[in-house]
């Protein structure tokens, strides 16, 4: 339970000392929309800034200009404007939201927990929507013993554009439950937050902060997709796996095309001629040096690297156990629970002993050792990594230690992994329905 401004000698108190401004509202710049049936954090939002909140009776009332709407509770109607205002880069947020969530890839519907949920966790230190929370406060949402949350959504959401920030789980998937997710989608995002937070507005101070947050991150400039090219096959055809299907991306076969006026992300993936590619390297490093970001996944023997890549990896392949991350608050990792990694990675071909350019952002802490008769053990590796950075100019590199089709397809972890990644390479979904599913 939080205490404030007194003392007490209850033993189930949780008591924490917090700056006097912790949930301090947020400023209003933007006027915002509110469809809230029940009216507690509407008239929490208009005690604030009166003026700068507009209630609505139904969705469909929401106007073209609007570029923040907050809705609360079951959400009906309201598809084609929530759609238009995603797309022209106004932001959504759903607070406990108990029907289909309008406009988002997938058809995502959040599920009513059944008995209470284990424990969270956070998935993106440092990200904005979480900054002012951690993992005791999770614990002891609301008080001591009572529940963080009663809904959640799935994880196995959109292929692209989703991050879920705070995780739970169940035995049989233990980070299989988003209470906090964002998405990107169009040109705007949408954030769904599932934790208890209206119950417990102006009681408990990380609700009530986890809310200014939100709105914090409503009103910001409008986000910027990354504009994706994807190489194509050597026989120039565009693929359609399961990743692409909500992938807005250009398909390329030379490299005159790659400028950075033109694209901010260049996805070498699956199905290429990796020989050929080598002749691609002055205009990538180029495109790279200029603020460009090359993502690449490399297959099993990536012979081509040294005529690819500004410098050599000089680094040899062991299969590794033992995911980690190197930096909990590393940006490129928001949104990837430990959980995640080890699922996506463990058991893979992973580099080690790293040349100085290339940094592990996923650290491999054992390798298998094989002998003429099997397996032999482990041993401690040394820069060793699945998921390697390298800064060249004003741009970089990402190398991933695993081939993209066959990434895609290792595990649930492995698909949020990915998600994750093109979501925080600023990878925006495209809305069409029948997106698979993780």
């Amino acid at each position: 339970m939080w205490v404030s401004g007194r003392r007490s000698a209850r033993k189930d108190y949780t008591i924490w000392l917090l700056p006097a401004d912790y949930d301090a509202p947020a400023p209003f710049v933007e006027r915002i929309y509110v469809f809230d049936p029940q009216g507690k954090v509407a008239s929490l939002l208009e005690e604030v800034a009166l003026r700068k909140v507009e209630l609505l009776s139904s969705l469909s009332e929401l106007p073209a200009g609007a570029k923040v709407v907050v809705v609360v509770g079951e959400s009906s109607g309201g598809e084609e404007e929530i759609s238009s205002l995603l797309e022209r880069g106004g932001v959504a947020v759903f607070i406990e939201p108990s029907g289909e969530l309008p406009a988002l890839p997938g058809k995502l519907r959040p599920r009513r927990a059944e008995g209470k949920l284990g424990r969270a966790w956070l998935a993106g230190l440092k990200h904005p929507l979480v900054d002012g929370l951690w993992e005791e406060a999770l614990r002891d949402w609301g008080g001591v013993g009572r529940e963080v949350a009663r809904l959640y959504l799935p994880r196995e959401g959109t292929p692209v554009g989703r991050r879920d920030l705070v995780v739970a789980g169940t035995a049989s998937d233990p980070a299989g439950l988003s209470l906090l997710s964002e998405f990107l989608v169009g040109q705007g995002k949408a954030i769904v937050c599932c934790l208890r937070v209206v119950e417990l507005l102006g009681e408990h101070p990380p609700a009530t902060r986890l809310l200014w947050d939100m709105l914090r991150l409503a009103q910001r400039a409008p986000l910027k997709p990354a504009r994706v090219a994807e190489v194509m096959g050597p026989g120039g055809e565009e693929r359609d796996g399961p990743y692409e299907a909500g992938l807005r991306v250009d398909w390329i076969s030379s490299p005159e095309v790659l400028t950075r006026k033109a694209y901010d992300l260049l996805i070498v993936g699956s199905g290429v001629d990796w020989e050929a590619l080598s002749g691609w390297r002055d205009r990538v490093r180029e495109f790279v040096e200029d603020g460009g970001t090359a993502l690449i996944f490399l297959p099993e023997e990536p012979i081509f690297a040294d005529g690819f890549l500004p410098w050599a990896l000089r680094a040899e392949r062991a299969k590794a156990e033992g995911a980690l991350k190197v930096d909990p608050e590393e940006p490129l990792l928001w949104g990837m629970t430990d959980i995640d990694l080890s699922e996506a990675f463990d058991g893979l071909p992973c580099f080690v002993d790293l040349a100085e350019h290339y940094r592990p952002l996923v650290l491999a802490s054992t390798a298998q050792v094989q002998g003429p008769f099997g397996l032999l053990g482990l041993r401690p590796l040394p820069r060793a990594g699945w998921l390697v950075e390298c800064r060249y100019g004003a741009g970089r590199y990402i190398l991933c230690s695993a081939p993209l089709d066959a990434f895609w397809e290792r595990s649930k972890g492995a698909r949020r992994v990915l998600s994750a990644l093109l979501a925080n390479l600023g990878v925006s979904a495209k809305w069409q329905e029948g997106v698979r599913q993780g």
